[in-house]
């Protein structure tokens, strides 16, 4: 069995990926799916606003996987190849129950054009967000690099990245 996480800042293509991949009949989640705010201070759930996140909301708030939901994700790979797809805060909380892990780059432009032409996702939308998002693609490549993860260039064409996520999860 492998778990194979695969991680990207927001804009790298880790839902299009899952999407790709259960549609090719592999066992995928999005880590949104299992995902949500949590005050960094209190280690409380906050509502969610209505209106959408205010400015500060990234300073005081952070994104993080469930522990208990990974693992649900692991016991139900069983035997098979399964891929999650996400980031978070507390990855490292998690981090030993993955086989493999891959990481998603791609240039700032890039990353500004996914996040300005989304529709399912709003988060790098407000500029705060987006100069969050753009500090975090300047210094997590060598944090996964130095971390032993698998380096995917997510500015090909999207069925090459696809298949050096498998090819990465096959080794």
């Amino acid at each position: 069995m492998t778990l194979c996480w695969v991680a990207g800042v927001a804009g790298t293509g880790k839902s299009t990926i899952v999407r790709e991949l259960r549609r090719s009949g592999q066992l995928a989640w999005d880590a949104d799916d299992i995902s949500f705010w949590r005050d960094r201070e209190t280690g409380e759930v906050p509502e969610y606003p209505a209106a959408g996140r205010p400015d500060g909301w990234l300073s005081q708030y952070g994104w993080v996987v469930d522990p208990a939901g990974v693992v649900r994700c692991r016991d139900e790979a069983d035997g098979r190849v399964g891929y999650l797809a996400g980031g978070s805060e507390n990855e490292a909380d998690v981090w030993d129950l993955f086989d493999r892990v891959v990481y998603l780059v791609a240039d700032d432009d890039t990353i500004r054009h996914r996040l300005a032409a989304r529709t399912e996702n709003d988060f790098g939308k407000t500029e705060e967000e987006l100069a969050a998002v753009l500090g975090w693609n300047g210094v997590l490549e060598e944090h996964y690099r130095a971390a032993g993860a698998v380096i995917v260039d997510a500015g090909q064409p999207l069925p090459l990245v696809v298949d050096e996520v498998r090819a990465a999860a096959a080794t």
